[in-house]
């Protein structure tokens, strides 16, 4: 048996034998950072099933309207500055119509393939995007009497384009807008 001084005398020895030497060492504490960006989490308390459901039907209908809503608002921005540039009324007409039969070719299926709740949901966002209602919009593209059937035909599917979006009456819409605005809803593009 080893006696305890002897193990002590083998520690110390092993000891300085591994030791490095302070003098040529590199001392190096560095440790690798990242900066994390700042979520913020939405969630609602909901009162019943029913609402839980309503919630998520809404969230599903916003995230599939919103890649149109901001084609529009694009779309639409490009336009005025266009037609700001032409000097000619009937140069801005046929620039307008040009515009309509393009955008018609490439949307048309899938803007008739939305519901009734998912055209509302277009027609407020785009509302609240713009800063104009959609009667505006189609009036200062169109005129008035195109903005005044369009009206007329969107009354039949209870959208009225003249409503002006208010974010107090949308409390739930503003929010799935929040979601999607930081992340925490996923939006496809449009192909």
């Amino acid at each position: 048996m080893k006696s305890p001084a002897s193990i002590l005398l083998l520690l110390v020895i092993s000891a300085r034998l591994f030791a490095q030497d302070v003098s040529t060492a590199e001392i190096s504490d560095s440790m690798r950072t990242h900066t994390l960006t700042e979520v913020q989490i939405y969630q609602k308390r909901f009162h019943s099933q029913e609402e839980r459901m309503a919630f998520e039907k809404l969230k599903r209908n916003t995230v599939k309207v919103y890649p149109y809503v901001m084609m529009a608002v694009e779309i639409h921005e490009q336009m005025k500055e266009d037609i700001s540039d032409l000097n000619r009324k009937r140069e801005k007409k046929k620039y307008v119509n040009e515009k309509e039969k393009e955008l018609r070719e490439r949307f048309e299926k899938e803007i008739r393939d939305m519901t009734l709740t998912q055209g509302d949901i277009l027609i407020k966002l785009i509302n609240r995007e713009t800063g104009n209602n959609c009667y505006q919009i189609v009036k200062d593209m169109k005129g008035p009497v195109t903005a005044f059937f369009w009206n007329l035909a969107g009354k039949m599917y209870d959208h009225n384009l003249k409503e002006k979006y208010k974010p107090e009456e949308n409390a739930d819409l503003e929010l799935v807008l929040k979601m999607i605005g930081n992340g925490q809803l996923q939006v496809k593009p449009i192909q």
